[in-house]
């Protein structure tokens, strides 16, 4: 009722800014599909709008944002959910047609997985491990030396599973960090891999073995 009337303002946008507040949806979708705000600058604002839907995690209205052509489609979108832990969330960026191209130009620009690792989110590292479309290789294996660096090693378990990762780059690093931070959980799952050859650099493992002081990683 209140839309039809000709003397509502819809160009001021706190109201559709409250229904993304208040998880009103239906209301919201009301708003999007009125005649009336077909000029309103949705772009301008729509970052606003599905990024306060992602930061409350109000997956209906994320929804009906995310079908509006006026509101941004990028990859900040997709890093947000990621950086926000919103994993039902990313689950439908990634089943929507409308990222299929915009996943794929992520990976010349960003490495999303490296986002995952730094919130310590295993559950977001396997979503997207599972996709297919990201690439835990990108930057010269650097997600599975970041897990090592940052002592974490159910992250490490998982980028193990992906034959994509090489737990050998940059002069096996990973081995040399787990064994520098006297981790041994991540150094006994990369004792097991088949790929870790540990004679590397003339067999120098045990001086650094022997430089930890460590006698579990000596063992």
């Amino acid at each position: 009722v209140l839309l039809s009337d000709k003397h509502i303002d819809l160009y001021d946008t706190s109201s559709i800014k409250m229904a993304v507040e208040k998880n009103e949806y239906e209301i919201c979708k009301l708003f999007l599909n009125d005649p009336k705000t077909s000029q309103i600058n949705t772009y301008k604002i729509g970052y606003e709008l599905i990024f306060r839907a992602i930061e409350l995690n109000h997956i209906e209205t994320f929804k009906v944002l995310l079908n509006d052509s006026r509101i941004p489609r990028t990859q900040k979108i997709i890093q947000y959910c990621v950086q926000h832990k919103r994993h039902k969330i990313i689950k439908i960026l990634l089943k929507s047609l409308y990222y299929g191209s915009i996943i794929i130009k992520m990976q010349r620009s960003i490495n999303i997985i490296e986002f995952a690792i730094l919130e310590h989110d295993l559950i977001m590292v396997d979503i997207l491990l599972s996709d297919g479309r990201f690439n835990p290789a990108i930057c010269d294996n650097y997600n599975i030396q970041l897990a090592a660096e940052t002592n974490q090693y159910l992250i490490m378990e998982r980028l193990l599973k992906d034959r994509r990762c090489d737990p050998t780059a940059n002069c096996h690093f990973c081995v040399k960090e787990a064994m520098g931070h006297s981790d041994t959980n991540i150094l006994k799952q990369l004792i097991i891999d088949n790929r870790i050859d540990l004679t590397f650099d003339n067999n120098n493992i045990m001086k650094i073995a022997a430089g930890t002081s460590n006698m579990e990683i000596i063992k």
